[in-house]
């Protein structure tokens, strides 16, 4: 018996080093296309070159910005939103941070501005990981949201007034939205006239990075070559699966995950890899 159990661990021991662990797979869907641009990853469904972005809003174009002090690097942009530079691509939680500009007034007079529009397209700020911040003496920004809804479009105003600096929070599914800043009246002789106001939307942990939130569409996502390997009831195989859920309006939207003990790309054939798990409760040959 003894030796049998012996026999038995040494062929736990085979099976576990016989795979390697957590191997990094490509995030790119062949090897034509360019895995970087500057210091970024370009990941699936991202990418650059014809043919290699899953459909004209996940293009990326790599290129030197207008910035002195980016020394000409090429940094990667979204090409569709006028070459919005993108920082970072997570793919495990279907994220892309992007370089948002700040908008300031220098006047004492009130001002507007509209700002970046993701109607129509598969992204929108991330509720969750973005706040609205103002910051200057004396002053009121707004922000007004227009998110769709069943019937017409609704209009959620955010005030943010202070005397230094203020935050609040964003709606959920957020597609677009104006700014305005205005002055304050001040009993004070010195009411921050001639102070620059600023008003912005960054990741709480970061000073400009805005994030994103992004997912595909039915017709996306029956487009990807992993969808042919899926049931077509059931949005999964045996390493990854993806999750399917209603927005406003009743659109449906997609986004994937790779299995619990694969690590990877799930819009990728192949793209999540992993390792077998041996589990307590697995049939063991030796103990009848």
């Amino acid at each position: 018996m003894e030796l049998q159990m012996v026999l038995f661990r040494m062929l736990v021991l085979v099976i576990i080093c016989s795979v390697n662990p957590f191997v990094r797979a490509s995030n790119v869907i062949n090897n034509s296309c360019q895995k970087d641009s500057g210091n970024v990853s370009i990941s699936y469904p991202f990418a650059i070159g014809n043919g290699c972005y899953v459909e004209d809003w996940f293009e990326i174009v790599c290129r030197s910005s207008n910035n002195s002090y980016d020394l000409g690097f090429p940094k990667p942009f979204l090409k569709k939103f006028n070459y919005l530079e993108v920082l970072e691509i997570d793919i495990d939680k279907a994220r892309v941070r992007v370089s948002y500009p700040i908008f300031s007034s220098c006047t004492n007079v009130t001002n507007s501005t509209k700002n970046l529009v993701l109607e129509k397209s598969p992204f929108d700020f991330s509720a969750g990981k973005n706040s609205f911040i103002a910051m200057g003496c004396n002053n009121s920004a707004s922000m007004w949201s227009i998110f769709p809804d069943d019937s017409s479009s609704i209009h959620k105003r955010n005030i943010c007034n202070t005397t230094n600096c203020c935050q609040t929070t964003l709606s959920s599914y957020l597609k677009a939205f104006s700014t305005t800043i205005e002055p304050k009246l001040s009993s004070s002789p010195y009411n921050g006239s001639s102070e620059c106001k600023y008003a912005f939307l960054p990741n709480p942990n970061m000073f400009v990075p805005v994030v994103l939130d992004w997912s595909l569409d039915n017709t996306t996502f029956n487009s990807l070559p992993i969808r042919k390997n899926m049931t077509a009831r059931e949005y999964k195989n045996s390493t990854c699966s993806c999750y399917r859920w209603l927005m406003l309006q009743n659109i449906p939207t997609i986004f994937c995950r790779c299995e619990s003990g694969y690590r990877g790309n799930p819009y990728l054939v192949g793209g999540c890899e992993g390792k077998f798990l041996i589990r307590n409760n697995l049939f063991n040959p030796f103990n009848s």
